[in-house]
């Protein structure tokens, strides 16, 4: 008489990990928003709050982009994201980064770059130094 645990005892663990990872998911996703509110809306609207101040940091709004962007993918993919995320970034005859690594920072850092340069002058265009 066999007791089949085997498979019951990884199927559990497997579902405790996804169900881990998509809460990580979930608090980058608000922790994000709330970053993102915090760092890039206040300031836009800070003319209607009244405030004669403002000031931005060039990480934390980074952080306000990446934090939702990979908290959503945690949320909807689970633990797939992790291997998506550590496949393919070094070549493994050189270890010199892949052309795919390249690629993805190369973007991720133009778009963060441009989202800052856009803050900065939407804060200008309403008479912030």
């Amino acid at each position: 008489m066999e007791v089949g645990t085997g498979s019951a005892s990884e199927a559990r663990g497997r579902s405790l990990r996804t169900l881990n990872r998509r809460l990580v998911g979930l608090i980058f996703l608000i922790g994000g928003l709330g970053l993102a509110k915090w760092q890039i809306y206040d300031p836009l609207h800070a003319r209607e709050l009244g405030r004669k101040e403002v000031w931005i940091d060039a990480k934390l709004v980074g952080l306000a982009i990446i934090l939702p962007a990979l908290g959503a993918l945690f949320l909807v993919f689970g633990e797939r994201v992790e291997g998506w995320l550590r496949s393919g970034w070094l070549d493994i005859d050189t270890g010199a980064p892949s052309w795919r690594n390249v690629v993805v920072i190369s973007m991720l850092g133009l778009g963060l770059g441009a989202v800052y340069v856009w803050v900065l002058m939407r804060l200008a265009a309403q008479g912030y130094r």
